[in-house]
């Protein structure tokens, strides 16, 4: 786990351009899969199916489990984070009558603070086919710090790295796939009736 860590940070160092690009922000409104990297090794791997609504200000995910064998996913939990009310619902994805609610002191990251870090940049695949720039910052009013890299052109995340600065078992690395710059399951966002307002 620790050495796809490495690998990552390496590549960064090892492809490093010496000009700090511009901080970017992301889309207004995306969707995207993200794999749980440290999980893929078992056989099953967890996948959290992400919305993210910058002008509502809103995310909701979709947690589960997915057999890479089977091709069957095992859904959990639907996460609903409404950072304007500074709350998170979570409900069971078998049984939306129960909703847990608790608060949400984060606030949402469109783009890449003025304080990040450059990490460097560099590109995945044959010869410069997807350029990307790494960044490290910490999230206000949270003792977490974020590793992400985004692709050089249009800000998408590829890679996010989640760090509790005080639990680091609780450390997690994510990776980005079937993004899309639009809302793809709006209906999430949805509270059910069990939901307290």
């Amino acid at each position: 786990m620790m050495i796809i860590q490495f690998a990552f940070l390496l590549t960064l160092v090892t492809h490093t351009t010496c000009q700090t690009p511009a901080k970017c922000c992301f889309a207004p409104q995306s969707s995207a899969t993200l794999v749980d990297l440290y999980s893929v090794n078992g056989d099953l791997y967890n996948v959290i199916d992400g919305e993210f609504d910058f002008v509502a200000g809103k995310q909701a995910q979709l947690s589960s489990t997915h057999n890479p064998y089977t091709g069957v996913s095992n859904y959990t939990l639907l996460e609903v984070i409404d950072f304007n009310k500074g709350k998170e619902y979570i409900i069971p994805w078998n049984d939306p009558t129960k909703c847990f609610v608790v608060n949400w002191p984060i606030g949402p990251t469109r783009c890449i603070p003025d304080d990040a870090m450059y990490l460097g940049s560099t590109y995945l695949g044959p010869v410069s086919t997807l350029p990307y720039d790494g960044w490290r910052f910490k999230l206000p009013g949270a003792n977490i710090t974020i590793s992400l890299a985004v692709s050089t052109s249009g800000c998408v995340p590829i890679v996010e790295g989640i760090r509790i600065n005080d639990n680091p078992r609780g450390d997690e690395l994510f990776l980005f796939t079937e993004y899309e710059p639009r809302i793809r399951n709006p209906d999430w966002f949805d509270l059910p009736s069990s939901c307290p307002q």
